[in-house]
């Protein structure tokens, strides 16, 4: 069984939100559907770009005012009590950490919104690759395994290009869990390499190791998007989001492995539904489960 730890965003992965940017706090009847409609514009990836400037400003500012804060501290206290020095120097450095932490905040911040814009921009690039007619748009979705007649509420005559920002979100999807698998690829590749090369430098293997699973994780987390963008192709009506339906379980590599060791077969779980009468999909199932088989899950769960 493979193992999938969750890591921090690495140089070797291109990364992606771990959640889909549509917001569900707008209005409750609005469909997905029609909350897609935005992620096919520029300006969704423009107003992200914006807030990754305003939170990479913020973290620095947050730096910037601790050390004029800290300098001035020091100033006044040397000038008018300067036997109380050690004191200040004392509160500063306590200070550092909280200041600090400030800043990684708002740092993960903006690189969270700084992902959001390049996907945004990824989901405008693969709209703009598809086809413009209603039968073109059909033969596309053959290819994903759906037929006319097993989208809900559309009528033979509709128009089906309403359709393309959820097509145009499956295959960001399906791009990414190729992606991943391919850096997965390179990184076992890279591990051997290093046994070839370098048999004792075991703290490089065991890290070229961690990025395959890191890797291996990402591309089933894109699976699943891509599923439930598939099943809400098919329940175009859908008014709620994917974490209505599912979580992804969040469990650590130390839990996997130890649950595996000892048989515990609620440590292979990968994909939990809401609802309970929907079995769990486990690590196992996920590595040759396909995208649409998954979808029928997703569905099942939308009735």
């Amino acid at each position: 069984m493979s193992y999938a730890p969750t890591f921090s965003p690495t140089t070797q992965t291109r990364n992606f939100p771990e959640v889909s940017q549509v917001n569900g706090s707008e209005t409750p009847k609005t469909t997905y559907l029609d909350r897609s409609v935005s992620l096919i514009d520029l300006k969704t990836a423009a107003n992200h770009d914006w807030k990754q400037t305003l939170w990479t400003t913020a973290s620095y500012v947050t730096l910037i005012a601790f050390y004029a804060l800290a300098v001035s501290t020091f100033v006044t206290v040397g000038l008018f009590a300067p036997i109380y020095l050690p004191i200040a120097a004392f509160t500063a450095f306590c200070s550092i950490s909280p200041a600090l932490q400030i800043f990684l905040k708002f740092q993960k911040i903006a690189e969270h919104e700084g992902r959001l814009a390049q996907q945004s921009r990824d989901f405008v690039e693969e709209h703009n690759k598809l086809p413009t007619t209603s039968d073109e748009l059909l033969m596309e979705l053959k290819n994903m395994g759906i037929e006319r007649h097993q989208i809900k509420g559309v009528a033979a005559t509709d128009d089906l290009t309403k359709l393309t920002p959820l097509i145009a979100q499956y295959e960001y999807w399906r791009k990414e869990i190729d992606n991943q698998n391919n850096l997965a690829e390179r990184m076992a590749d890279a591990a051997q390499k290093v046994i070839f090369d370098e048999p004792d430098n075991v703290g490089q293997i065991n890290e070229c190791r961690l990025r395959v699973i890191e890797h291996q994780e990402r591309a089933l987390k894109a699976k699943i998007h891509a599923a439930f963008i598939h099943a809400v192709i098919r329940n175009p009506q859908f008014t709620g989001e994917m974490s209505d339906l599912c979580t992804i379980k969040q469990i650590s590599f130390e839990e996997r492995a130890l649950g595996d060791h000892f048989r515990d077969p609620k440590a292979d779980e990968f994909l939990i539904f809401n609802k309970s009468e929907i079995s769990p999909v486990t690590m196992s199932e996920m590595n040759y489960i396909t995208d649409n088989s998954l979808a029928q899950y997703m569905s099942l769960a939308m009735a």
